[in-house]
């Protein structure tokens, strides 16, 4: 078991999505074909995400140039326009990639760091002071 920060860590991780849209030009694609998609960051949380910067890479099926890019923040249960990539080439065994939601893991790789807004979460607890009465003798 780990401590709390690490449990928030954890939590805020799995909220932080990447989601591609707007796949274009192919809908099974081959090697040599050629196709476009947009990268979009959701943040699923209800905390304000801070300085995201990170990168996205080729995956195992394709071959591109890789970018960065630095986003100033993200609302809660915001999304945002990461980037567009544009004309690359499939270049692996088009049985390798998968055309649903996992098409990402085949196509491009994004690792990405960012810190989160906790000065407006507010923690209530309700507890009570116990005290042992005192009878005088």
């Amino acid at each position: 078991m780990g401590n709390i920060l690490d449990k928030l860590k954890e939590e805020l991780t799995d909220q932080l999505t990447f989601h591609m849209r707007n796949f274009q030009d192919q809908r099974d694609p081959r090697v040599g074909d050629r196709i476009s998609f947009e990268v979009w960051v959701i943040n699923q949380s209800d905390m304000e995400l801070r300085d995201l910067k990170g990168s996205i890479t080729p995956g195992k099926a394709t071959n591109f140039i890789p970018s960065t890019f630095k986003v100033p923040f993200i609302r809660p249960n915001g999304k945002l326009l990461v980037e567009k990539i544009e004309n690359i080439e499939i270049t692996d065994n088009p049985d390798d990639i998968v055309l649903d939601a996992l098409i990402m893991d085949s196509i491009a790789n994004i690792k990405v760091e960012w810190r989160s807004v906790l000065s407006s979460m507010k923690l209530k607890h309700n507890k009570k002071v116990l005290f042992k009465k005192v009878i005088p003798a």
